[in-house]
């Protein structure tokens, strides 16, 4: 059961499909949400969990953690392999964190995808898993493997990765049907692919089937699907990256058809709505300016995490507010009713 508890450690989030997850109290790992294949850490047959719940068996403290559409994984330090759970690459889906043959020594260098999974290495950025679409990137053995001095930041979208390199380039490789990895092209590449962009990037975000680059201007940029204007007014697909946003703009998360991001102390939103996942109703697509969402609380955001259908925020207090789709408990509040945005509880 639920308490009436909030959350109120958590230093990092991160956001499945259907699910979520953050690092709290003591370098502990709380997941809640779809818990199907046990991407949430409970045992089945449990194939939901109703709010924050403590994931048995993962190696604390935890330093950095990323969830996929049906995985969850966290990095403990910079020389042990990072863990996953649920439906993980080339392993039977489990509650149990198995150590994988990666490890991510920079603390936001890890993502995951549908069924791949990636971290920044020294000199360059490493991954595993799938391979079908090119997502890896360049290698053998199962495993890709992208050389770069210091890359800043890497995201992984269902089947496509990009990477925020040392220079501020951006590359990108994997499915690119939707020109999520090289606008204006649909070709699948394994081998990275340069976007250009009008600056360096400080960090990337990747959508389900889109790509977006926070430059060093504090502006966001966006390219691939567009399908619920989640980019911008370019048509279904922005075949050339798009400025989302001009600056200030601090924060940024990446969902399946919508997009979020802090600008001047807001949260705001764009693209799919017909779940409240952008702006906490059910008003159907915001319009292609930016939605704030209503119902938040006050204090600065410090991290974004997107779903399908559902939205997180982390708060410097260490609360987690999330608004959406709750069908598989994804907001964390067991069952509270409604779209609107709701602190995420501890379970008793």
């Amino acid at each position: 059961m639920c308490s009436t508890i909030p959350l109120t450690t958590a230093t990092a989030l991160t956001a499945g499909a259907q699910h979520a997850c953050v690092i709290g109290a003591g370098g502990g790992v709380w997941c809640w949400g779809a818990n199907a294949v046990n991407q949430a850490g409970a045992p089945f047959p449990t194939d939901q969990v109703g709010c924050a719940r403590r994931v048995a068996g993962t190696t604390t403290p935890a330093l950095g953690i990323a969830a996929g559409d049906l995985m969850s994984c966290t990095r403990i330090n910079s020389t042990s392999p990072i863990e996953c759970w649920g439906d993980r690459p080339l392993v039977a889906a489990s509650p149990t964190p198995t150590p994988m043959a990666l490890t991510a020594p920079q603390a936001n260098g890890l993502a995951v995808g549908d069924s791949h999974v990636c971290v920044i290495a020294p000199g360059g950025a490493s991954c595993v898993g799938d391979n079908s679409v090119g997502q890896l990137g360049p290698g053998s053995g199962g495993m890709g493997q992208v050389l770069d001095p210091a890359p800043r930041s890497i995201c992984a979208g269902i089947f496509h990765t990009c990477l925020a390199r040392a220079d501020g380039g951006v590359d990108c490789w994997g499915i690119n049907t939707s020109n999520q990895v090289q606008p204006g092209a649909t070709a699948s590449y394994s081998q990275p692919q340069r976007v250009t962009l009008p600056g360096a990037a400080l960090e990337v975000k990747c959508g389900r089937n889109y790509s977006c680059a926070r430059l060093e201007m504090n502006e966001l940029w966006c390219w691939g699907d567009n399908g619920r204007i989640q980019i911008g007014p370019t048509g279904a697909v922005a075949s050339a990256p798009v400025r989302t946003s001009g600056a200030p703009v601090t924060v940024v998360g990446a969902g399946d058809q919508h997009l979020c991001f802090v600008r001047s102390g807001t949260v705001l939103c764009r693209g799919k709505n017909n779940i409240g996942q952008s702006n906490g109703t059910t008003t159907g697509i915001p319009p292609v300016n930016d939605v704030a969402v209503g119902g938040l609380p006050g204090g600065p955001v410090e991290e974004l995490a997107l779903g399908i259908d559902f939205s997180c925020a982390r708060y410097a207090s260490g609360e987690v507010w999330c608004w959406g789709l709750d069908d598989l408990n994804q907001l964390g509040s067991a069952d509270a009713g409604g779209f609107s945005p709701r602190r995420v509880l501890l379970m008793q």
